[in-house]
């Protein structure tokens, strides 16, 4: 059996060589755990690059089209309180980022779908916080409009009963209609993790990623909050792997450290730059 060893400098320039160590999962060498770094650095960059390449230049188109129906709105109140709300861009690109986990066939609707839900949500809090008579009753009125655009066919009462303003031009309407047909989308999304939940664990694979064989720990956990707070479910098999896929601490900078940082890391200056250059083209206008 050949020992794998590297060669490691001493200060005093002498050589030495030391055993290759194991990767922090038990038995696993460092090799296999590089694969896998690569791997979810080859993952975050398409994740990037698909948001910036196809998923934020239609935030912009949306954006532009809910200005314009803004601008049409009749009430001057309304109307103003409107677009401020569609100015805060920051909330509504970042709602729209959840369409990179979309199949790319439905791409298109799911980001029409964000983005009319945070654009609504904007417009409502903003108009709850206006004052009126009543504003605890105003804003539960006002807010019912995001609850009932959830659920098609869902009867919908006069959502400005207790406000001021009065008069949208069809403004809410629209928008309550377009996520009705996002609803839509998500119960046939939500189709794949749910037939995989009731498929018995016997008569399917190991859920690759997860501790529990759950797809929905491998979605929200493994693939999830455990990106960045660490990741406990193993690859290999029932039992678990013993650990994450790559080590360092964990936090919001976990994919800067030692393990991915030289792999993944400069595709945030990367993201910052193409950014920049999309907020301030042509398709931000």
């Amino acid at each position: 059996m050949t020992n794998v060893s590297t060669p490691t400098h001493t200060n005093d320039g002498r050589v030495t060589h030391q055993p290759l160590a194991e990767g922090p999962v038990a038995g696993t060498p460092r090799g296999l755990l590089a694969a896998g770094d690569l791997e979810l650095a080859r993952v975050f960059t398409d994740t990037v690059l698909r948001y910036l390449l196809r998923i934020l230049p239609q935030v912009n188109r949306e954006l532009s089209h809910w200005r314009t129906r803004a601008a049409e709105i009749p009430n001057e109140q309304l109307r103003r309180t409107a677009a401020e709300a569609l100015a805060k861009r920051g909330n509504i690109e970042g709602a729209a980022l959840f369409a990179t986990l979309a199949p790319a066939a439905h791409h298109r609707r799911t980001v029409r779908a964000l983005v009319a839900f945070q654009t609504a949500y904007n417009y409502l809090d903003a108009l709850s916080e206006l004052p009126s008579e009543d504003p605890v009753v105003n804003g539960e009125q006002l807010h019912r409009a995001l609850l009932s655009a959830l659920h098609p066919g869902a009867p919908h009462p006069d959502y400005y009963a207790h406000n001021p303003g009065r008069g949208d031009g069809g403004y809410l309407t629209a928008i309550r209609q377009l996520l009705a047909g996002g609803a839509s989308l998500a119960v046939v999304g939500l189709a794949w993790p749910v037939l995989v939940t009731l498929t018995p664990a016997a008569d399917r694979p190991w859920i690759s990623g997860t501790s529990d064989n759950s797809i929905w720990s491998l979605i929200f956990s493994y693939n999830g909050v455990g990106r960045i707070a660490g990741q406990t479910g193993g690859a290999a098999g029932p039992g678990g792997g013993g650990g994450g896929l790559f080590g360092g601490s964990t936090g919001i900078f976990r994919l800067l450290q030692s393990s991915l940082g030289d792999q993944a890391g400069w595709l945030l200056g990367f993201a910052v730059v193409v950014g920049a250059g999309l907020a301030g083209g042509p398709l931000a206008a």
